[in-house]
């Protein structure tokens, strides 16, 4: 049986994990098991990624009911906005405490903003997490500074609409240097999506619009000329998401405000979304590019 809270009646400075490991206890001790050691729950993380089918994330949870209706359709992956002054942002104990209810087989993803790695790797260490996605315009040293100091996977994500954002990302160059300043073309903007994907060190890219949550499609025939494996976000509804898959052919989808009413999660859209993804052509396999 899955152990959700702190028995503050037996304290103790140990706890064993879900295989049977004794390990300390971190700062979240009183409301998730701390899954840092685990070697099961590293399979998990390992094998999800590394499917062949159209991934779905669910992300912006913020209350009990949200991680009860992401517990019946069973995605791979579950998201918590831990960025600052977002209308979904929770606090990490907020996290931890949703997080405990979740369903094992469901990856909890910490959603981070331009904050400071320091942080990021302190709560990732703690076991609150078992993937990052970094929102802002962390470039490739900080990547590459969080992936070494936590082990977890890192998910990236690349603005599409904001070219400069996108340089952030990859290494500059003097012949990139006045990109943002042009009003570059739909080919442009696709050639240089696919560079910064391509120098990208991320174990998974995400391709957004603007800095996420607007609830905005962008252009997905940006994605063509991408020839690695990518999450697609950004105003995907269950109406609209089978379309998205047929022509980006994304190895995961992303939405939050897609299954929504009235701000807040709703089953029934969730339910749709997920459906309409795992009965869509793209889930039967990726169609890797190139």
């Amino acid at each position: 049986m899955r152990l959700s809270t702190y028995e503050k009646s037996k304290p103790r400075r140990y706890r064993k994990n879900c295989c049977g490991e004794g390990v300390r206890e971190g700062k979240y001790k009183d409301c998730v098991w701390n899954y840092s050691h685990c070697e099961i729950r590293k399979e998990i993380v390992e094998t999800s990624m590394r499917r062949d089918t159209v991934q779905i994330k669910i992300c912006g949870l913020q209350r009990e009911e949200d991680i009860r209706i992401v517990n019946e359709v069973l995605p791979e992956y579950a998201g918590f906005i831990l960025a600052e002054g977002r209308r979904r942002t929770v606090t990490p104990e907020k996290m931890a405490e949703l997080a405990a209810g979740l369903d094992r087989r469901i990856l909890r993803v910490a959603v981070f903003l331009d904050q400071d790695p320091e942080w990021i790797c302190s709560l990732a260490n703690q076991g609150l997490m078992d993937v990052i996605q970094l929102h802002g315009s962390e470039n490739v040293d900080m990547i590459r500074f969080i992936q070494k100091r936590t082990g977890k996977k890192v998910i990236k994500a690349l603005r599409v609409d904001i070219p400069e954002d996108m340089k952030t990302t990859a290494s500059r160059s003097s012949e990139e240097a006045g990109y943002a300043a042009r009003n570059p073309s739909a080919q442009e903007q696709a050639e240089e999506l696919a560079r910064c994907a391509e120098t990208c060190p991320a174990d998974l890219i995400l391709l957004d619009h603007g800095a996420g949550g607007s609830g905005e499609v962008f252009d997905w025939s940006l994605t063509a000329g991408i020839r690695r494996d990518f999450m697609l976000a950004g105003g995907l509804t269950p109406e609209n998401v089978r379309e998205a898959i047929d022509m980006a052919h994304p190895a995961a989808v992303d939405v939050s405000s897609g299954v929504e009413t009235d701000h807040v999660k709703d089953a029934a859209r969730v339910k749709q979304f997920v459906k309409a993804v795992r009965e869509s052509a793209g889930s039967v396999t990726v169609q890797k590019q190139g």
